[in-house]
């Protein structure tokens, strides 16, 4: 099943992404709330802030890095919560 985008979407995806991420940081610094941190900061990834409707393979380098960087950290800090 493929899903399509809008275009109105991709333009609100990096916004979304960093409101979320920035959220996660609010939440981990000034709230000290590591949970909710890393539910949220592993939900920004939802919105994803590149193009969505671009290949994975045909993806530059350093946003491939950035999303595999991204998720890792969010496992890695699942993993540390449990």
């Amino acid at each position: 099943m493929i899903v399509r985008r809008s275009k109105s979407a991709v333009k609100f995806n990096p916004i979304l992404y960093g409101i979320l991420v920035f959220f996660a940081f609010l939440q981990f610094f000034v709230f000290d709330d590591l949970t909710w941190a890393v539910i949220t900061l592993n939900l920004a990834l939802v919105f994803d802030p590149f193009n969505p409707q671009q290949a994975w393979g045909d993806r530059a380098k350093w946003q491939r890095l950035w999303l595999i960087v991204h998720v890792s950290a969010g496992i890695g800090l699942l993993i540390f919560l449990a």
